[in-house]
């Protein structure tokens, strides 16, 4: 995951049962869990 990327409002279904991945997040934030942790971050 980009230090960059936020959690947006679903669009579909596919992307509702994408939220599974991303536990704890709310939408607005960075998904930085233990499934998806932050990888890369530009500011480093």
């Amino acid at each position: 995951m980009d230090a960059d990327i936020r959690v947006a409002e679903p669009t579909n279904g596919h992307q509702a049962a994408d939220r599974a991945w991303m536990p704890g997040t709310a939408i607005g934030q960075v998904p930085d869990t233990p499934l998806n942790p932050v990888l890369y971050d530009a500011r480093r």
